[in-house]
């Protein structure tokens, strides 16, 4: 009998070894082909074979994977983890063309399962036994305490027990958040004291759970079934124990009408636990789990219940859950050569390991310095594929995108190489496409830390508006459009995964004596006009803009590198906390420089609607602590010691 060639995707996670583990049963029958991007990946040495594709997050992912089915001769794909099993489900045409069988729900199951909080309406027949879900403005305080949660997050990640209305704030600012009622373990549940202690101080205990695996047929009728009671570690089953799958029997019949209506094939899985109202879901993952392999170990082997009667017609046992035994998952080991290992380092727990972008510009320059002197090993990331002698410790976007820089190796990212207000617009261009493969790799190397110098200038203008972070934004030039669209890539990635938190720091205009400012920042134009005894024409006076010195702007971005970041993505304005106009600054800086103010020539264009840009700055001292310490006074003293006057 020729063997049925298997490949298992994201072979190195938990769902990925559970599938390795469940072949073990059947090993004689089939090849095992391994696929991920870790080389040392646990499971990939026990496969037949092993090959290095790109993270289901690259664009080149899908060709790659279609290479090496074509050159392992794949029979049957299996995902590994909930994006991919997105990916696969949305090209399974694509796929499917090869010759292969993919297990797979349809695309918009696959969907619908991310989205908690549209259960009740996608699996209507069973609505009335899943948690309630609530928006952030429905909530009155008898509804608390409640339980936020990414609204399309996985492995419990993101999850926090609200408890009061300015907790509920908090995470209201976050985009993606969904907030649902807490399902409280019955009384006789072993979890229940602690969970109810747990609560009391805010914390979300997860202790426990009902894990329910059902296999559906290609007509989508329900053929397998199986239950068990987990006990749970940081949200991670340690112990299983079969769960009588009677107490469930109404849930699944009516979750069964739903998901035959929506077309679903092979496994899937749904969290829940018993409570007083009886049994309540509260999340869905249409794949194979990370206790598929235990389940098999105690005769539900629903990988080859799936491999070989789903997909290929082959009659095998029946599967049967023994009640003899319980599930432990625990550690495991295993030997590997040498030579592929990294020598283990000591870890320093003060200083950081940084990757800064930017280096050669105007503050990136300074703050290499800056970091260092305080004892960070600073790597760079030049955005030119350029170095100097001097570089040590340097990479190019050749690098990157060749993905040649290991990004576990860092703790914190600042990215400030971005093309300027003035760049061409393939700059610009290519600065967005930078900035997105820099930030989704960070959240592949699981970095703790990404700081993104973003800008003021998505705010637009308006009139009396002050701007806050909640404010709508409203680009007004392609380099503002730029700095909002690789926010809203950060902030998408951010829903997909919580290992990396991203602080994006709005950065108002820098004021600084050097000539690259110049060019494209008026009032640093202006004060050096001044110093030089030259004349300057202002034709808006009255207008307000939002600035910031430079010493300001390195002190902040420092800051805001040696501290913890308060949630996965947060927005922080940055600017000086008291603004003037232009003419009350050019008054002001040329008092300081003891030049006339005959030299300040004023030319009002008439009938301009006056376009101010003021960002509020409170957020960046009430949460964090940091605020701007210098006023014009102090930026006009810079500038004339800079020019030795």
């Amino acid at each position: 009998m020729k063997k049925i060639v298997i490949g298992i995707c994201s072979i190195g996670s938990g769902v990925g070894q559970s599938i390795v583990d469940s072949c073990q049963f059947f090993r004689d029958k089939i090849t095992l082909i391994g696929l991920g991007n870790n080389p040392l990946a646990y499971g990939a040495f026990e496969c037949d074979d092993y090959t290095l594709i790109s993270s289901y997050y690259d664009r080149n992912y899908i060709s790659e994977l279609k290479s090496a089915v074509e050159n392992f001769n794949i029979n049957i794909l299996i995902p590994g983890h909930d994006d991919e099993a997105l990916l696969l489900a949305k090209n399974y045409e694509t796929l499917s063309n090869l010759g292969i069988k993919i297990l797979s729900s349809p695309y918009e199951l696959v969907l619908m399962c991310r989205n908690k909080a549209t259960y009740t309406e996608s699996f209507y027949e069973a609505a009335n036994f899943f948690v309630k879900t609530y928006q952030a403005k429905e909530i009155k305080d008898t509804l608390l305490p409640l339980i936020a949660k990414p609204e399309q997050g996985f492995a419990s990640k993101g999850v926090a027990i609200i408890t009061t209305k300015k907790e509920l704030k908090k995470t209201a600012l976050q985009p993606g958040y969904i907030y649902q009622e807490i399902a409280i373990p019955q009384k006789h549940d072993p979890s229940y004291n602690a969970f109810i202690e747990h609560l009391k101080k805010g914390n979300n205990l997860q202790a426990s759970e009902i894990s329910l695996q059902l296999i559906f047929d290609k007509s989508s009728d329900l053929v397998e079934q199986c239950a068990t009671y987990n006990t749970l570690k940081d949200g991670i089953p340690i112990e299983i124990q079969p769960y009588p799958i009677q107490e469930l029997s109404e849930f699944i019949d009516k979750i069964s009408l739903s998901l035959k209506r929506l077309k679903a094939f092979g496994p899937i899985n749904i969290q829940g636990r018993m409570t007083i109202q009886g049994f309540k879901a509260f999340e869905i993952n249409p794949r194979f789990t990370g206790i598929t392999g235990l389940r098999a170990k105690l005769g539900f082997n629903e990988v080859e219940f799936c491999i070989f009667t789903l997909l290929h017609n082959e009659r095998i046992k029946p599967l049967v859950l023994s009640d003899k035994y319980i599930g432990i998952r625990q550690v495991a080991n295993k030997k590997v050569q040498k030579a592929r290992v990294k020598p283990i380092q000591k870890e320093n727990f003060y200083k950081k390991n940084i990757l800064l972008t930017g280096s050669r510009g105007m503050i990136g320059s300074h703050l290499l310095a800056q970091l260092s002197n305080q004892g960070h090993k600073v790597s760079l990331l030049h955005t030119q594929n350029k170095f100097t002698k001097d570089d040590k410790d340097a990479y190019t976007i050749k690098d990157l995108r060749l993905r040649k820089i290991n990004f576990s190796n860092f703790d914190t990212i600042i990215h400030l190489g971005f093309a300027r207000p003035n760049s061409t617009e393939n700059d610009i261009h290519d600065s967005i496409a930078n900035s997105f493969e820099l930030a989704t790799q960070a959240v592949q190397g699981s970095v703790d830390h990404f700081i993104f110098a973003s800008s003021q200038s998505v705010y637009g203008f308006s009139e009396d508006e002050i701007f806050t972070e909640e404010s709508e934004t409203n680009p007004q030039n392609s380099y503002a459009r730029a700095k909002i669209t690789v926010e809203d890539h950060i902030r998408s990635i951010t829903q997909i995964s919580n290992d990396t938190n991203f602080t994006i720091l709005r950065l108002a205009s820098v004021i600084a004596p050097f000539d690259e400012n110049f060019t494209h920042e008026a009032y640093s134009l202006m004060i050096s006009k001044l110093l030089k005894d030259e004349s300057i024409t202002i034709s808006t006076p009255n207008r307000l803009i939002s600035k910031i010195d430079f010493n300001d702007a390195l002190d902040a971005i420092a800051y805001f590198t040696n501290i913890a970041s308060n949630s996965v993505y947060d927005v922080v304005n940055i600017a000086s906390a008291k603004n003037l106009t232009l003419l009350e600054t050019m008054k002001t800086v040329a008092k300081e420089l003891e030049k006339p103010e005959t030299a300040i020539f004023i030319d009002p264009i008439k009938d301009k609607k006056i376009n101010n840009l003021v960002s509020s700055t409170e957020k960046a001292k009430q949460e964090y602590g940091w605020e701007s310490k210098i006023d014009i006074n102090r930026t006009a003293k810079y500038f004339k010691k800079h020019f030795g006057c």
